[in-house]
Parts: structure tokens; sequence; C-alpha cells
């Protein structure tokens, strides 16, 4: 499902990840463990798209998006989450989730402003996939809630 090969980070003169590869197949769950300064987060960060690589090539389902911006990686379904947790507190659980689905949503601003059908029909839509990852989440009970309520395990949860 994802593939490194490698991977290098070079800053100025610190090399800070050099010929690092992995593969993570699908539906496995693998964690990246090592001491403060080993250069996990840049790792992650080349991932996601936020850094580029030096040297290496990232693969994802067999496309090479080594060079994909975040927000394309979004729209594969790679992102990820930061060591603080950003949600929007004042928003409900459900309409954090919604945000989320906003990124796939087809609809202009013009439909949305004058809220044409089609906005109201992909409304609809974002806001029942939004319930159904609350339902597989285990977060359902609590899609009223505004997210700043939340034990910081939930908030995790719900940014995940």
């Amino acid at each position: 499902m994802l593939r490194l090969n490698g991977i290098t980070k070079v800053f100025g003169g610190l090399t800070a990840l050099e010929d690092i590869s992995l593969t993570v197949k699908n539906g496995n769950i693998t964690g990246i463990i090592g001491p403060n300064g080993a250069g996990k987060t840049t790792l992650f960060n080349i991932v996601t798209g936020l850094y580029t690589q030096s040297a290496g090539e990232v693969h994802l389902a067999g496309e090479n998006i080594s060079f994909f911006p975040p927000e394309k990686l979004a729209s594969l379904g790679l992102v990820r989450t930061f060591q603080n947790v950003e949600l929007f507190g004042q928003m409900t659980v459900l309409e954090n989730v919604m945000i989320g689905l906003h990124t796939k949503s087809k609809i202009g601003i013009l439909s949305s402003a004058f809220k044409l059908p089609g906005q109201i029909k992909e409304e609809k839509y974002i806001r029942e996939k939004a319930r159904h990852w609350l339902e597989f989440t285990g977060l359902a009970d609590l899609a009223e809630i505004t997210a700043d309520n939340l034990p910081f395990g939930k908030c995790r949860l719900l940014e995940i």
C-alpha cells in the first residue's frame, strides 16, 4: 500500500534521513519508533508532502506520489495528525467530520451560497457519510457535543 525507496533528506549540510526504505502492506498498522532527533517527523513530513525528499521515492498503491502536494495527497486519503490536536473546538463532533469530508466536495461557491439543489443533496450525503464514520469510530453518541468538551483521547480519534 505504501512503499518508500531510498528516502534521503538533507537540510543544508545536515543529513536528517539517509536511504530509508519501508513497505507498509494494506490493512497493517505500522509504527515508527526512535529517539528524539532520529528523523521520524521528517519522514512523515515527506510521506505527506510537507517536505520534499532530497533523494528516493514514495509510492502509494503503486503510484509514485513523491512530488504530490499535501492537498493532492489528502484527496487520495493520505493525511497525518500532529502532536497537538487541531480541531474546530466550537463546532460539534459531527461538524468537524463534515469539514474533513468537504475536501471531496464538487459543489462550487455559488451553489453553496444560493443553496441550489445539488448543494443540498451533497450536504445531505456529507452529513450521512460523517455519521457513518462516527459510527465506525465509536463517536456517534458524541455527534452533537462541541469538540472542546471531549477528553484528549476522543479528540485524537476525532482528528484522525
